[in-house]
């Protein structure tokens, strides 16, 4: 299924533009002072099921978290600013054999979950690593 939506943050625009065939792109840019600050694509490929911009760290610099894949296991991807820099791709450290179980990944009250058919939930933290932001599950 295509997906196309747009979240903005100023200075920060995140776009995302999925054709069809499951192929697309993320674009992050930054536009400060009637200037292109950065800019970077990313290439994805699979089904977006959702899409969230948060900000999970809470260092006022957003991340954008798509949903991927099938809808009773969806896959976690996720893109953030660095200090309306530049950006990058979010390491994501998921709890495997939580992933594989029938499960929902929601946005509620400013945090990431998975919530599955028993109504127990995982959190979602973000952590800065050496080179990149790492999102990490546990159990609530």
């Amino acid at each position: 299924m295509p997906y196309s939506k747009e979240f903005k943050d100023d200075p920060v625009v995140f776009k995302v533009n999925m054709e069809e065939s499951g192929k697309g792109k993320i674009s992050i840019f930054s536009d400060t002072n009637n200037k292109r600050s950065f800019s970077m694509e990313f290439d994805v490929e699979g089904n977006v099921r959702d899409a969230f911009l948060l900000d999970l760290d809470k260092d006022t610099f957003s991340e954008l978290y798509l949903v991927m894949g099938n809808e009773n296991s969806p896959e976690i991807m996720g893109f953030s600013s660095y200090q309306d820099r530049s950006a990058g791709e979010i390491l994501i450290k998921e709890n495997t054999t939580a992933a594989s179980k029938k499960s929902q990944v929601v946005a509620k009250d400013g945090k990431l979950l998975r919530v599955f058919d028993d109504n127990t939930a995982w959190n979602y933290e973000l952590t800065k690593g050496e080179t990149s932001f790492i999102l990490t599950s546990k159990q609530e």
